[in-house]
């Protein structure tokens, strides 16, 4: 076996993202900061929208779905709200514990849990939970989406980050090819000998290589991670769960598609940063991240 062979095997085995991230527990929290960024500061566009639809809920109790290093967290305490949160990584929990009690608050504030089967999450207990990069991550995302709700107590909010699959449509590159052929071309009707000239013309247009091979629910780290489309998300993420979307705001902007960015670093962030506005239309192509705000209905029952 070839060492290139045995890369393009291994990207089909997906790592799993507590095992990943808690690998970066010791510099994971540089991504909240304000400035020491080695790389673009998406989480930091992330969580202050996180903090203004906060600050405008005004929740009692606040969990933190996947805290991390609980940057976040102690940030968002620091506004006044009373939050916990909880984290699959023993890495992770060991680093936010110190970081929170190196603030004043208790380490019980923090604790491991996992969120695709919790056991530690009194159901009724918070009235608000937020996923700042977390859920995606799940294995089985649907049944963690399901769970997690079933916890909010009725008349809550879910606040919680997805991936953008529509994003694929702006970044001219392998998930373009895999977003065109999964989703909007009908491949599974072609001729055999049709298919494969159509990939081959998406590759060659788009600089990628693709073959019958599904790259969905993986990321660029090889991590796996689910992506979703903005405009579906209500549908097939909410209803199901009896949830009712209040809004859905983007980040991380792409001013020019991905791969600019080793080549103009500084005019790409910099174009990219002004676009960070989580409301605007374009955010739908050019964000690889939206928030979303769900509410869980007073009555368990989905209103019309």
């Amino acid at each position: 076996m070839t060492k290139q062979m045995g890369k393009e095997e291994s990207r089909m085995e997906k790592e799993d993202a507590h095992r990943h991230f808690g690998k970066q527990a010791e510099t994971y929290g540089s991504d909240y900061r304000k400035t020491g960024h080695t790389k673009y500061p998406a989480n930091r566009y992330r969580l202050n929208i996180v903090k203004d639809i906060l600050l405008s809920l005004k929740p009692h109790k606040i969990l933190d779905i996947g805290c991390g290093t609980g940057d976040p967290l102690i940030e968002i305490n620091g506004l006044g709200f009373d939050i916990d949160g909880f984290d699959f990584s023993e890495e992770m929990v060991r680093f936010a514990k110190q970081n929170v009690e190196g603030v004043g608050l208790s380490s019980e504030t923090v604790f491991r849990d996992d969120m695709e089967d919790p056991q530690r999450i009194e159901s009724g207990k918070y009235d608000c939970m937020i996923a700042l990069g977390s859920v995606y991550y799940a294995r089985n995302f649907e049944q963690t989406m399901s769970v997690l709700t079933e916890k909010l107590r009725p008349g809550g909010s879910f606040i919680f980050s997805l991936r953008n699959d529509l994003f694929a449509l702006f970044s001219m590159n392998q998930y373009t090819v895999a977003f065109l052929l999964d989703q909007c071309i009908p491949s599974l009707e072609l001729s055999p000998d049709i298919k494969n000239a159509l990939i081959e013309d998406l590759n060659g247009r788009f600089g990628a290589k693709r073959d019958n091979a599904s790259i969905a629910n993986i990321d660029s780290a090889n991590v796996h991670s689910a992506s979703h489309n903005p405009l579906t998300v209500e549908d097939e993420v909410l209803h199901p769960r009896g949830m009712i979307l209040e809004k859905t705001y983007y980040y991380h902007y792409h001013a020019l598609p991905p791969r600019f960015e080793a080549i103009l670093s500084e005019e790409f962030r910099a174009h990219s940063a002004a676009m960070e506005r989580p409301s605007d239309w374009r955010g739908l192509f050019m964000a690889s991240g939206f928030v979303v705000h769900a509410r869980k209905p007073a009555d368990n029952v989905a209103e019309r």
